[in-house]
C-alpha cells in the first residue's frame, strides 16, 4: 500500500501463515491505510474444517473470497497510531531477513514510535538465496556426495586390485 513505512518497496515481504485484515468503517477522522496485500493468485480459505480434515485448500466461488487481500493494517488519528498484522511469525528469527521482512517491521515500529526519520529501505545485500529442497532432492543432495563419490575411488581401486591379482 501507499504510505510512508513502505516507500521504496521494491521487493515483497513473505507471510509464512497469514491470515486477512479487514477494514470497517472508520470514525471520523481515522485514517486507515493497508499495507500489505496477498498476490492476485490467492484467496481467503473459509472452510477451515475441510482444511484441517484433508490438509489441503481448495478455492471455492462461492464461499471464498480472490486476493489480492489484506494482511496488514495501519490506522492513524493525530498522534495516535496503530498497526495489525495478519502474521505475527513473519518478524520472527527464521523470516526476519527474508525478502523485506526486516525493514517491514522496523519501519513499522518507527512508525509508530513517531521516529519516522529512522524510517528506511535498506539496500539489498548479496546474501545467500534461500534454498528450498523437496525431500527427494534432499535425499539426493545427501546420497550422490556423500555416499556414491567417495565409492567411485573405492571401486575403480577394488577392480584394479583384482585385475592385478588374477594377471599375477
Amino acid at each position: 500500500g501507499e504510505h510512508r513505512i513502505t516507500e521504496g518497496f521494491k521487493v515483497a515481504c513473505f507471510f509464512p501463515t497469514a491470515r486477512t485484515v479487514d477494514t470497517a468503517t472508520p470514525p471520523d477522522g481515522v485514517e486507515v491505510t493497508r499495507l500489505a496485500f496477498t498476490s492476485r493468485g490467492s484467496w481467503a480459505e473459509t472452510d477451515i474444517a475441510i482444511l484441517k480434515k484433508s490438509g489441503t485448500a481448495t478455492y471455492s466461488k462461492d464461499k471464498d473470497r480472490m486476493g489480492p487481500l489484506s494482511l496488514s493494517v495501519i490506522a492513524a488519528k493525530g498522534k495516535s497510531r496503530l498497526a495489525v498484522f495478519g502474521d505475527s511469525d513473519f518478524t520472527s528469527n527464521s523470516y526476519f531477513n527474508l525478502l523485506a521482512n526486516g525493514d517491514l517491521i522496523l519501519n513499522t515500529i518507527n512508525y509508530l514510535a513517531e521516529e519516522e526519520t529512522k524510517i528506511a529501505i535498506k539496500r539489498p545485500q548479496k546474501k545467500g538465496d534461500l534454498l528450498i529442497l523437496t525431500s527427494t532432492q534432499s535425499r539426493l543432495v545427501f546420497w550422490l556426495p556423500m555416499v556414491a563419490m567417495p565409492l567411485v575411488p573405492l571401486v575403480a581401486g577394488l577392480a584394479v586390485f583384482l585385475r592385478r591379482r588374477r594377471s599375477g
